[in-house]
């Protein structure tokens, strides 16, 4: 498995064959799917940058 973390979002990818990845956020699961979850880590990256 290889995590990654940067401000508060932790995305874990699998080393399964699925493929599967989990994204979570302040406690909230984001994702179930490497697609998906590497495009929501993308999207709370800009949310953190310009939204504050």
């Amino acid at each position: 498995m290889n995590q990654k973390e940067i401000f508060g979002l932790h995305v874990d990818f699998n080393s399964d064959d699925s493929g599967t990845c989990v994204a979570t956020y302040s406690g909230t699961i984001y994702a179930t799917d490497c697609i998906e979850a590497f495009t929501n880590w993308k999207k709370v990256l800009i949310d953190e940058n310009i939204g504050k």
